[in-house]
């Protein structure tokens, strides 16, 4: 199970489509590519502003739920 707790290098979550997530993070170089793939991110999409889209697979609201 991904888990992506708010607070730490996490500002938000949000499911914007029905395979993807948008993370809006804190710091870059804080990001662990190979754990998030590790925990079942299938992709990776860095974007400017501290904006990563993780994509997750069906049912990328599950994980916002859960926050």
């Amino acid at each position: 199970m991904i888990q992506l707790p708010i607070g730490q290098n996490i500002q938000s979550v949000d499911a914007v489509a029905l395979t993807r997530l948008r993370v809006k993070i804190i710091d870059n170089n804080l990001v662990d590519e190979d754990k998030l793939k590790a925990a079942g991110v299938e992709g990776i999409l860095r974007l400017p502003d501290g904006i990563l889209h993780l994509l997750v697979g069906l049912g990328a609201e599950q994980y916002v739920r859960n926050q």
